[in-house]
């Protein structure tokens, strides 16, 4: 997806009240192994997937759920590789603090980060008395709550 069409999706959740929210995080060992990783919001009629590009940089937006590439049942080489590596893993986060004060709630507005290059490289998501900022940086999609 290029940044015309990242920046029209953006656009296009202006509006949308937010139903589900997932964060796909790494899980090694039994464990969440970091708050990084992509977020998963989902509306009364779609999904939008809101993660870091293959260049480390770059925002991408997909109307899709997350799709878990090791999910069961698992070969033996890949269970193997979850075993000794981890995975990511979704996890539903619409009634834990701070996601459960956007559930129900309407995006009121979506401006894009642009960085190098004019890179989309995040979006502040506006609600009423709250912004969430999404940001890729280093390879990370970090999600920030003011």
């Amino acid at each position: 997806m290029n940044n015309e069409d990242v920046g029209d999706v953006l656009s296009g959740l202006q509006g949308n009240i937010v139903k589900r929210i997932r964060r796909i995080l790494y899980v090694y060992e039994g464990r969440v192994a970091s708050d990084e990783g992509p977020l998963e919001l989902t509306f009364a009629d779609e999904n939008v997937l809101l993660r870091g590009g293959p260049d480390g940089e770059r925002l991408t937006v997909e109307r899709s759920p997350w799709v878990d590439p090791f999910r069961e049942p698992l070969s033996p080489e890949n269970a193997e590789f979850v075993r000794e590596s981890g995975k990511w893993t979704a996890f539903d986060v619409s009634r834990t603090q701070p996601y459960t004060k956007l559930v129900d709630d309407r995006i009121t507005d979506v401006i894009p980060i642009r960085g190098r290059k004019d890179k989309i490289t995040g979006a502040v998501l506006m609600f009423a008395g709250h912004l969430v900022s999404v940001q890729v940086e280093a390879d990370e999609m970090r999600v920030f709550f003011d």
